[in-house]
């Protein structure tokens, strides 16, 4: 399940560790967790 940006709330990777859309830092304790969209 992707990870949501503290800053912006942009999804991104549990691995990344930094925000693909704002460049935020990603801290792993406490980014929250953000449900998968179903855009077509």
């Amino acid at each position: 399940m992707p990870l949501g940006c503290p800053a912006c709330g942009a999804p991104n990777r549990t691995s990344a560790k930094f925000c693909n859309a704002c460049g935020a830092a990603l801290d792993q304790q406490t980014r929250p967790k953000v449900a998968p969209s179903n855009e077509t």
